[in-house]
C-alpha cells in the first residue's frame, strides 16, 4: 500500500477505479502531475466522499474532460463547485447524489460550469 502512494504515474490520462481508500486514491491522483482527463471513481461510501478527493481533482487535475464521482453529498457541494470552476475543460459529468442534495442547489452550480460541459449524467 505504501508503495502505491510513493509512484509517480506521469503519463496516465485515465484512470478509473473501485472500492480503494481515500488516501491512496488522492496519493494517486496526486502523483499523475496534471495529466488527468478522465476519472471515474465507483464504490466509495458516502462517508468516504470527503472533500480531500475533490480538492485533490480540481488541484491537480486542469485538463479533466470526464469525470464520474459516484456519490456528492450535500456537504460537499461548496468543494465540488470548485470543479466546475477550475476544470474548464470538463466536457462530461457523471454523478449521483444522496437523498439529502437540494436539486436546486445543483442546477444553480450547474449553470456557472464551463460552457463545454455539454453531457451530465
Amino acid at each position: 500500500m505504501e508503495l502505491l502512494r510513493e509512484l509517480i504515474f506521469t503519463f496516465i490520462t485515465n484512470f478509473k477505479t473501485r472500492a480503494i481508500l481515500v488516501e491512496i486514491l488522492v496519493s494517486l491522483i496526486e502523483n499523475t502531475n496534471g495529466h488527468l482527463n478522465k476519472i471515474s471513481i465507483d464504490c466509495i461510501s458516502y462517508e468516504e466522499i470527503t472533500n480531500k478527493i475533490i480538492q485533490v481533482i480540481y488541484q491537480k487535475c486542469p485538463k479533466l474532460k470526464y469525470l464520474k464521482l459516484i456519490p456528492i453529498i450535500s456537504e460537499n457541494i461548496t468543494e465540488f463547485e470548485n470543479i466546475l470552476i477550475k476544470c474548464q475543460y470538463l466536457d462530461e459529468l457523471f454523478i449521483s447524489v444522496d437523498n439529502l442534495f437540494d436539486p436546486r442547489e445543483l442546477f444553480g452550480i450547474l449553470i456557472r460550469s464551463p460552457i463545454g460541459l455539454f453531457k451530465l449524467k
